[in-house]
This record gives C-alpha cells, sequence and structure tokens, in this order.
C-alpha cells in the first residue's frame, strides 16, 4: 500500500475535501446527497431521519463495501471532519474501524465548532479527550482561535474557515508522504498554524502567537515545517530560537517549494481537570 487518501464526512468535512478533489488530490466524500462520492442516503429507506444517530451509523454500515473499496490501496488516510453533527460523528468510529481493517494509519482533522455555536460547542469540548483513541494522530483546528475571525461576519468567517482547513490538508497530506511522520510526530495529539511574513523568524512568531487550541509547552517537541528550503545559518537559527523559547529542540522540516511561510504543530493536552 501506499499513498494517502483524503476522507471528507458531514457537511463541513465534505464541503472542505470536495475543493481539494477538484484540485486534483485523492479524495473520497461521504454524506447525505449534495453530490458526493458514496451518498449514504441510497443505503436507506426513503425518508428515514438524517438527524438520527442509529440512521445514520445504519446508512454508514450499509455503505461499509463500497467504502472499504475507496480506501483499499492507501497506506495513509486523512479524515477531515467537525465534530457535532451527526453523519461527523458517526463517521470518526466508523473511518477509524475500516482503516484499521486494512491496515491503513489514519490521522484524524477535526475542525471545533465557533464560539457562536456554544452548545454544540460545548458538547463537543466535553467528547473531545474521547477521539484520541480513534486514531493514530490527532490534529485539532479550532478555528475560533483564529485572528483572522475576529469581528468578522459569519458567512464570511464560514469562507475563511473553509480556506484555511484546505491549507492545512494540503501541508498535512505532504508533509505525511515525505517523511517518518509517525516517529517525527511523537506527540498523539497537535494544534495547526500558520504565518507569513518577509522572513522566516516573523513567520514562525505570528504562527506561534495564533494556535489553534491551546498549546501544551511542557509535552513532545514542536514540528516546524517551512514552505521552502533553507540555508544551513537560516535553519540553525530558527532552530536555536525555539528551543530557546520552548525550552524544547524543534524537529525541522524543510519544504520545497518558494516563499517565507511557516506551519507550526505545536504538541496539545486534551485533559480536563
Amino acid at each position: 500500500m501506499s499513498g494517502t487518501l483524503v476522507i471528507g464526512c458531514g457537511g463541513s468535512g465534505s464541503k472542505a475535501v470536495s475543493a481539494l478533489k477538484s484540485e486534483g488530490m485523492p479524495c473520497l466524500v461521504i454524506n447525505w446527497g449534495n453530490d458526493p462520492d458514496i451518498d449514504i442516503s441510497e443505503a436507506v429507506p426513503e425518508g428515514s431521519d438524517r438527524l438520527n444517530a442509529d440512521t445514520v451509523s445504519a446508512a454508514l454500515e450499509a455503505s461499509r463495501d463500497r467504502i472499504i473499496g475507496a480506501m483499499e490501496g492507501y497506506s495513509d488516510i486523512i479524515l477531515v471532519v467537525s465534530p457535532g453533527g451527526f453523519v461527523s460523528n458517526a463517521s470518526m468510529g466508523f473511518i477509524s474501524g475500516c482503516a484499521r481493517s486494512l491496515g491503513a494509519r489514519l490521522v484524524m482533522f477535526l475542525t471545533l465548532p465557533f464560539g457562536f455555536e456554544s452548545e454544540r460547542r460545548e458538547a463537543v469540548l466535553k467528547t473531545l479527550p474521547g477521539y484520541v483513541d480513534l486514531a493514530d494522530r490527532l490534529i485539532i483546528s479550532d478555528l475560533q482561535y483564529s485572528k483572522e475571525l475576529i469581528g468578522v461576519q459569519v458567512g464570511m468567517a464560514v469562507d475563511l474557515v473553509d480556506a484555511l482547513t484546505r491549507v492545512s490538508i494540503r501541508i498535512l497530506s505532504n508533509i505525511l508522504g515525505s517523511i517518518p511522520f509517525f516517529s517525527t510526530f511523537e506527540s498523539k495529539t497537535y494544534s495547526f498554524s500558520r504565518g507569513y511574513s518577509d522572513d522566516i523568524l516573523k513567520s514562525y512568531n505570528e504562527a506561534s502567537a495564533n494556535p489553534r487550541f491551546s498549546p501544551d509547552l511542557v509535552g513532545s517537541k514542536t514540528v516546524i515545517c517551512t514552505d521552502a528550503p533553507m540555508d544551513d545559518a537560516s535553519a540553525e537559527a530558527l532552530v536555536s530560537y525555539v528551543t530557546n523559547e520552548t525550552g524544547k529542540v524543534p524537529e525541522l522540516i524543510q519544504g520545497k517549494g518558494e516563499g517565507k511561510g511557516v506551519t507550526v504543530f505545536v504538541p496539545i493536552s486534551l485533559r480536563t481537570e
């Protein structure tokens, strides 16, 4: 097996992954209607209650052969979901089981609900620690933390979420296919942030000041990914700077593209006490 498949389930995950599919990435969209690759509504009687957890679980189970068939041959799976929806919640355990049955590794990318979705958000935050065992790695993007969303109207905020999610998944997919990911990313859970500036250190500072979740600076090392290759002096300066700031030597992954953008994966703790 080789390669990475990106799977989007539920409304938010399906929307983000559909856009990535149009760019040529190997993707699979699973949802009720809205032209997904696998329409789970076809597997249940017409008129079934789509807002019922048992109905969604039954629909996924009835579609198992098609979903497994689409996942076969891939060594790594990225599942993109926004917890709190019926399809999203049911799909996390279901896709986890499918990946394990195929011997594929699973990275789960979760986009958390906005602050204005207070009831849904509270429920998701309470259940978040339970998701850890479903995947080999959990990447949490709580976009409510993002400064880009401060003072932004709801419609525009949703568009920003979609754009930031797509950027995140592109980078994650590239990294997953180019390094020994599961030894480099030694923690089980990470937050994700991006920074763009006129030099690497400024880009790092922008990213580290804008985490997508509360970082755990006493945990595992930070993983820093630059968009472009660096000269030795610049790489040494960045590693030294981050070491002094965090107390841990970071893992530095140099990209093959252009620009001075920096992606930072920071270990997080999901402790609730």
